[in-house]
């Protein structure tokens, strides 16, 4: 009788931590919006393009929010006309991770990278 109740609190055990995996999951695909990289958050910056080849090339030195951005997706044909200009401009996409941004717009213009030729 003892060996049964433990069987059963382990197989209850194990189905509890199963549901949970897959409830958990369920949740962060329904609330992802279809396309997106559930690991990506969206964010407005406001700052300078700024380049630096030790740091792996272009970045965001963001005015607000107050932080520095490297750009996953750089242009560098678009990225260094804004490097030259000084310019401050308003980026909108999306944070990956603490410190990667992938740029969807400049200023309200969609920001494209062009692909390598296959």
């Amino acid at each position: 009788m003892k060996k049964q109740m433990v069987l059963f609190a382990l197989a209850l055990s194990a189905t509890l931590i199963v549901s949970g995996f897959v409830f958990a999951q369920g949740q962060t695909n329904a609330s992802g919006a279809k396309g997106q990289n559930e690991n990506t958050v969206p964010i407005v910056v406001t700052g300078k393009i700024a380049h630096m080849k030790q740091l792996g090339g272009y970045f965001v030195s963001g005015e607000v929010p107050a932080q520095e951005y490297m750009i996953v997706n750089q242009n560098p044909q678009v990225l260094e006309k804004l490097l030259k200009s000084a310019k401050v401009v308003k980026i909108e996409g999306r944070r990956q991770g603490a410190e990667n941004l992938i740029i969807e717009k400049i200023d309200g213009k969609p920001y494209t990278v062009k692909s390598a030729p296959k």
